[in-house]
């Protein structure tokens, strides 16, 4: 179930890079709200492109690095309450937990969700995270259960570097107040740089290292 799961959302990434970009968010009184299982075509997608100081071995062995996700979040401004594995489902990919304060007067957000990545050929690798359901990580009554509708990267080796591409769509649920939205677009939209600048800090810090 899980390896269809992981190969379903990789085909899903490579199609978001295929069929260009689209967005999943309606306006309303102030408000922004964002429909589950909205169509992907026809709409525009938050993201980014472009150079990062990395080689695709630094980047992967990050990315795979749960803890550097932790900390990558937290260098961002989220107040991160907890992140950790629920299992490998095989070399290439991980099913993880995480959850997170909000600013008040909304309640915390969680996320259960897949992330897997995969070779495509002449250098290229494409990436996928994406919410599922997991028995040991059900839904509470003390947080709203927040949905990745996709957090697609695509990224090229170029030379001893790499350049990336990188799309995004949540599902944050109930109502958030636009100003927090706006936030929200902000990481998504920044997020390569985001990437680039918290390993470098993170690295100084001796929590991660270059591969």
């Amino acid at each position: 179930q899980h390896l269809a799961f992981k190969d379903r959302i990789l085909r899903e990434a490579e199609e978001i890079f295929n069929a260009g970009t689209f967005t999943i968010k309606k306006e309303k009184k102030g408000f922004t709200h964002f429909k589950r299982n909205e169509q992907f075509e026809g709409h525009r997608l938050k993201g980014s492109e472009g150079p990062m100081n990395l080689s695709w071995k630094s980047f992967i062995s990050a990315f795979s690095n749960l803890d550097f996700g932790h900390e990558m979040a937290k260098y961002a401004g989220r107040n991160i309450v907890e992140t950790s594995l629920i299992e490998w489902v095989d070399e290439n990919c991980y099913i993880g937990y995480q959850l997170s304060k909000s600013p008040f007067p909304m309640s915390k957000r969680s996320f259960v969700f897949m992330a897997a990545w995969k070779d495509i050929g002449e250098g290229k690798h494409v990436i996928n995270v994406k919410s599922l359901s997991h028995d040991k990580k059900p839904e509470t009554e003390n947080d709203i259960r927040a949905l990745l509708l996709a957090s697609a990267y695509l990224i090229e080796e170029r030379d001893e570097k790499i350049h990336g591409k990188f799309l995004g769509a949540f599902d944050l649920g109930g109502s958030i107040p636009s100003v927090f939205l706006k936030m929200a677009d902000a990481d998504s939209y920044n997020r390569l740089e985001l990437f680039d600048e918290a390993h470098l800090a993170l690295k100084k810090k001796g929590i991660i290292w270059d591969q």
